[in-house]
């Protein structure tokens, strides 16, 4: 009876330290190929667990493989040159995440950094994967998944040394960083970054360079080559652009780039494309559409249009395509003749905006079109802010469609409407980069878009056509004013819909409740839905 029991505590012990060890059937495994010491970070986005290691010591040659919970999102990078002080605090020349610890628990990474970002979505089966260096690069690095049926992404060069000198960080005279001065829309330093590693995020709200994949375990390798090393004990020796020696190879890459930009330019207006997005305006007013093509990305034919009530048009997309679109409202042309709009205005005085950006606050779709097969990317963001409802939906497959159709000007906070002749127009974001108040503003009315920069609410989908949607609903209408509009050059004010105010005020104000109740970050269902609305997100 004695051995009987025994045995069974132990058996008993056992299992519960695999459960405890195991209960995650989803990894990631870090490897060091590097010819020194790296210290890996990882940082969890809001509302996703956190991980049972923040910040570990990695040896050349060794690997580190971490269960990750489902739904999981975050990022994971390097640090390099690391130590401790008399003091005993601990910090590193690049990647510091300010804890003074090897643990990073929650700390953010100092730029310049090289990201690996990672979306694990326990709904549809897919995950998101990328390498990002919009904070710029400390490391060359790899992300592989398991499954041979998915593409790995890579940044083998080490950037360092060829790194522009304004953008260089030094470290006892050698180069250990390369800063990035594109945080929001592609330069120079983006152009440099892009030439070298294709395959990564270069710019926060342009680029989107992700991969999707279903498998259930992934592998990110620092220094995954020789060439990639970034010096052996820092000793200074060069690393070309693509893996050569000397600065000469840079200068041929940019050229390179220059000239393939030039080609996909020129051959981009044939229009002889299998992939389309149709635009929709079912506003009672005239809508102004625009488009501005990711760095690297052939434009499309046309860059704005007018886009009166009931119209629509459709837009040949060239293949792996990326770039966003949005919806511009109450334009007009003055004395001069130059074109403005109140909302969406892109900067160029002319209905086609030519590479201009969008002066937020406006509504903004981002597709990412992958031109290799794999699932095309799309998303609504309210990163900068709200303008228009609108509604975005694959035509064929069985592809989840994504909207914002309610009005949010009319229920907007009031510190961030703006107003024109007494009403309001648009509503601002202050959430560039992590949530705030008015990312939970967002987030209640339409939980399934992006409300700030490393918000993942990402759709994928394998057709090759899309519908977007001004107005969705006619709950999502604004009345046109009585006045005629100049040749259709003018729209006009706002008037929420009652219903539409009072869903989402009622959501927002059950929303500040359980807030209050619990420390979770926006872990809520909108109970705005349950009205009789047809215009919810």
């Amino acid at each position: 009876m004695v051995s009987s029991n025994f045995l069974t505590v132990v058996l008993c012990n056992v299992f519960f330290f695999l459960f405890l060890s195991g209960a995650y059937s989803t990894t990631f495994t870090v490897t060091n190929k590097c010819k020194y010491t790296v210290w890996p970070a990882i940082l969890s986005d809001p509302g996703s667990s956190p991980l049972s290691n923040t910040g570990f010591t990695l040896p050349p040659g060794d690997s580190n493989t971490l269960a990750v919970p489902p739904a999981w999102s975050g990022r994971l990078w390097g640090r390099t040159l690391c130590s401790l002080d008399t003091t005993g605090k601990f910090s590193c020349v690049t990647g510091d995440c300010g804890t003074s610890t090897v643990e990073c628990a929650g700390g953010n990474p100092t730029s310049p950094v090289t990201l690996v970002e990672f979306h694990f979505n326990d709904t549809s089966g897919l995950i998101l994967y990328d390498i990002s260096l919009v904070d710029g690069f400390n490391l060359p690095v790899q992300v592989a998944p398991r499954s041979r049926n998915c593409s790995a992404t890579a940044c083998l060069t080490d950037l360092n040394m060829e790194c522009p000198m304004e953008l260089k960080v030094t470290k006892d005279g050698k180069a250990v960083a390369c800063k990035s001065t594109c945080q929001t829309q592609p330069c120079s330093s983006s152009l440099f970054f892009k030439t070298a590693c294709s395959g990564a995020r270069v710019n926060a709200h342009h680029d989107h360079s992700f991969f999707t994949c279903s498998s259930s375990h992934y592998t990110v390798t620092f220094c995954s080559t020789r060439k990639s090393g970034m010096m052996k004990k820092h000793s200074g020796k060069k690393v070309g652009i693509y893996g050569g020696s000397g600065g000469v190879l840079s200068v041929i890459g940019l050229i390179y780039l220059f000239i393939k930009f030039r080609i996909r330019i020129r051959f981009s207006n044939q229009r002889l494309y299998s992939t389309t997005v149709t635009v929709t305006n079912k506003c009672k007013y005239t809508v102004w559409p625009a488009i501005l093509s990711a760095a690297g990305s052939s434009p499309l034919a046309t860059t704005g249009f007018v886009l009166v009530s009931g119209n629509s048009k459709t837009l040949p997309v060239p293949p792996a395509w990326s770039g966003q679109l949005w919806g511009r409202t109450l334009c007009s042309l003055d004395t001069t003749g130059k074109f403005s709009c109140v909302t969406g205005d892109c900067g160029t005085s002319t209905v086609e905006c030519a590479g201009g950006n969008p002066k937020s606050p406006v509504t903004l779709v981002e597709f990412d079109f992958n031109g290799t097969g794999h699932m095309n990317l799309y998303d609504i963001s309210l990163v900068e802010g709200f303008n228009l409802p609108v509604r975005v939906a694959s035509r064929g497959g069985n592809c989840s469609a994504t909207d914002c159709s309610v009005d949010l000007n009319a229920v907007c906070p009031t510190e961030h409407k703006v107003i024109r002749n007494g009403e309001a127009v648009a509503c601002k974001s202050t959430c560039q980069t992590e949530p705030c108040s008015s990312s939970l503003f967002f987030k209640t009315a339409c939980s399934g878009v992006r409300v700030y920069a490393h918000d993942h609410d990402f759709f994928t989908c394998s057709s090759p056509h899309y519908t977007l949607t001004f107005c969705p609903t006619s709950k999502s209408w604004r009345k046109a004013e009585n006045k005629k509009e100049p040749s259709g050059k003018n729209a006009v004010k706002y008037t929420g819909v009652l219903a539409v105010i009072i869903s989402v005020i009622c959501g927002f104000i059950i929303f500040r409740i359980r807030l209050r109740l619990s420390n979770t970050d926006w872990e809520i269902s909108l109970s705005a839905g349950t009205t009789n609305d047809t215009g919810q997100c």
